[in-house]
């Protein structure tokens, strides 16, 4: 559903040939796993070519589309088939690019789920298996991926709204106050849609939901996967979700970041002593899940 109050980072656009293409790096200079990135300009990543032969990369998100024909970045996943490592937030990255493109995935499309699958069938067959060896099962990353792509398209469309809608104007000046390099049959069809009544009180309504949602977390933009994968190579254990929901809703001094999140992270200590083995695995009988209910169909 859409939301006017979505936050979204700055997509950037596909790179064109004239980028540089990724440089392999010497052994010495890799750096093991630690809990933050080796580098905030470039990812630490390995590859493997047609051949078979692995290297490591360190590659810039606007560098993925220009590898070297048949290198392809690979993507670990973790034992809940999610993605770790560094190679996934360079795909993270690779995907916020996809999902603002407007000829791969059109804004004019009401959901996600109208938007025809041969759409993401040309981008995953074109552009993801070509530049990533995904190391699960390809009906599981194919499904991960686009949904991470789907999440993205939705907050950049609210994004642009967010950007070029004035409610002094009329919807003709609307129309023509179209973004730049976009395609103007696809924002008039996106005027509308959000202009019908039915989506201002959609947007309304969501936006209502999320004034309530009032424990923020302290996760920042890296995936908990990522997180999870961290500090299993930092402390030597797994990390289950309830002690991950603790860790996400605490400030670095190691406080709650306010009364309600204190609570709930109470529950889950009583609930871990009454059953330790409860909080390893993720099922509706987990400390979490006895706190917050069954989880909707799209978690």
């Amino acid at each position: 559903t859409e939301s006017e109050n979505l936050e979204s980072s700055e997509s950037v656009p596909p790179a064109t040939s004239e980028s540089a293409p990724a440089q392999p790096t010497s052994e010495s200079e890799r750096v093991q796993p630690r809990k933050s990135r080796q580098s905030n300009h470039y990812w630490f990543v390995d590859a493997i070519d047609g051949e078979g032969v692995s290297q490591k990369l360190k590659v810039k998100v606007r560098d993925a589309h220009n590898l070297p024909t048949g290198l392809r970045v690979v993507v670990n996943y973790d034992d809940n088939f999610q993605p770790i490592g560094e190679a996934s937030g360079l795909l993270a990255g690779v995907c916020g690019q996809l999902a603002a493109n407007h000829v791969l995935f059109p804004i004019s499309f009401e959901k996600w789920s109208t938007l025809p699958d041969t759409y993401k069938d040309t981008v995953w067959e074109s552009v993801l298996k070509s530049r990533f060896c995904f190391k699960v099962n390809e009906d599981l990353a194919k499904r991960d991926v686009m949904f991470k792509i789907g999440k993205l398209w939705r907050e950049y469309r609210c994004k642009l709204w967010n950007e070029f809608y004035d409610p002094l104007m009329s919807r003709s000046d609307l129309i023509k106050n179209v973004p730049a390099g976009l395609n103007m049959e696809q924002w008039a069809v996106f005027v509308d849609y959000r202009l019908r009544p039915s989506t201002v009180n959609m947007c309304n309504r969501n936006r209502d939901i999320r004034k309530r949602q009032i424990i923020p977390h302290t996760g920042g933009a890296m995936s908990l996967s990522r997180r999870r994968n961290n500090l299993k190579i930092e402390t030597g254990k797994n990390i289950g979700r309830a002690e991950m929901w603790k860790i996400t809703h605490k400030r670095k001094n190691g406080i709650y970041v306010n009364e309600e999140a204190l609570e709930i992270g109470e529950k889950i200590d009583e609930l871990i002593l009454t059953n330790p083995k409860g909080g390893s695995n993720i099922s509706p009988e987990d400390p979490i899940g006895v706190i917050f209910g069954k989880e909707h169909p799209g978690r």
